[in-house]
């Protein structure tokens, strides 16, 4: 399958050389972020996986100008506190699991806690507050 002009990627370069990118789709009204990647010696000088989501949510935001129809926007399952900071909220993720031998199903039920650890809980902020007058 092609996604032609609804596949983006935000790419940070040195010099000629590709030193972080993200991987991102347009679906719909939705702009989904997939993959992303970063030289990691060069995330501590740099900063690049903090810089990295600034620009490619500068970018998403940008085609929603274009394309006037993008109305939300997902960027991935990590650094929540991160995101969080610049508005994202979280929406809870599930998966099942049950195996056919039921020693090892009575295993993964007991140590699913320790497995499946909860994500520590973030702090929600709402980066856009109403206007008096506005709207």
């Amino acid at each position: 399958m092609q996604y032609g002009e609804d596949a983006a990627f935000t790419v940070i370069f040195q010099g000629e050389r590709i030193v972080a990118f993200v991987c991102g789709i347009f679906d719909r009204d939705n702009y989904l972020n997939f993959f992303c990647g970063f030289d990691y010696p060069l995330n501590e000088v740099a900063d690049l996986y903090f810089n990295l989501p600034y620009e490619d949510l500068d970018y998403a935001l940008r085609q929603n100008v274009l394309r006037q129809n993008v109305r939300s926007l997902h960027v991935g399952q990590t650094a929540n506190e991160f995101k969080s900071r610049v508005g994202c909220s979280l929406e809870p993720r599930f998966f099942y699991v049950k195996s056919r031998d039921p020693v090892l199903q009575m295993l993964v039920r007991a140590g699913s806690l320790y497995l499946f650890p909860p994500a520590p809980p973030i702090t929600e902020r709402n980066l856009f507050r109403e206007v008096p007058g506005d709207g």
